[in-house]
């Protein structure tokens, strides 16, 4: 089997993430935080998912320093789905 750091990806993507990555989501996935379940597992609704939320939306206003007046919607899709959303938005209007 060829070794992770050995390989080399060129394409757009989705792409392979680094080792550390994997296994830290590994992790989560069997047991969110030391509830004993996984966090795949756990309701969208729920206090959890909703911190998760808040720091993945703090997180990127800060990253990407989006400023107070604009909003950072988590939306569902594919991607062909979130291209059409650009067009259909000021349509709506």
């Amino acid at each position: 089997m060829v070794a992770r750091a050995d390989v080399h990806y060129f394409g757009a993507g989705p792409a392979p993430l680094p080792t550390a990555v994997l296994e830290e989501a590994s992790k989560v996935l069997l047991n969110y935080m030391d509830k004993g379940i996984g966090l795949c597992e756990i309701s969208h609704r729920s206090p959890d998912a909703n911190e998760i939320l808040a720091n993945a939306k703090a997180g990127l206003t800060y990253l990407l320093d989006i400023p107070d007046d604009y909003e950072i919607l988590f939306l569902q899709s594919g991607g062909s789905g979130e291209f059409s959303a650009v067009v259909y938005n000021p349509v709506s209007i």
